[in-house]
């Protein structure tokens, strides 16, 4: 569950993902995690972490991984540039190890950060 407002390490509106998981007898908090933007990147003011949110098999591992949208980060001078992180799913829940962080001044997507594109801000993940 995203709270692209939470207040996390002293910055203002940076975000928070809570991961909830299932059991035979539905949700529990047992084992639940909490992520916010120090994966990677620094958290700073309003980043919006956790705003939206796509599950899938983005690994092709078999395990359910996370995409995170940060929709509001600054890239250099570019304000809501925005960002989406990736976590990977392992046999004990989501891992950072081995985490992404994708821009669109990732080197091979297409664009480059400009002001205001809210990249990350819609998330699909396709079965």
């Amino acid at each position: 569950m995203g709270s692209g407002s939470e207040s996390v390490g002293g910055g203002d509106s940076t975000g928070a993902v809570n991961v909830i998981y299932g059991s035979a007898t539905g949700l529990t908090a047992t084992g639940d995690q909490f992520w916010s933007r120090g994966i990677k990147g620094d958290v700073s003011f309003t980043q919006g972490f956790g705003e939206s949110l796509a599950a899938g098999n983005f690994g092709k591992s078999g395990r359910g991984d996370l995409a995170i949208g940060a929709p509001q980060v600054t890239l250099g001078n570019n304000e809501v540039a925005g960002e989406v992180h990736v976590l990977y799913g392992t046999a004990r829940g989501l891992n950072a190890a081995g985490d992404q962080l994708w821009s669109l001044d990732t080197p091979g997507i297409l664009g480059g950060s400009r002001e205001s594109s809210y990249f990350g801000e819609v998330l699909v993940a396709s079965p």
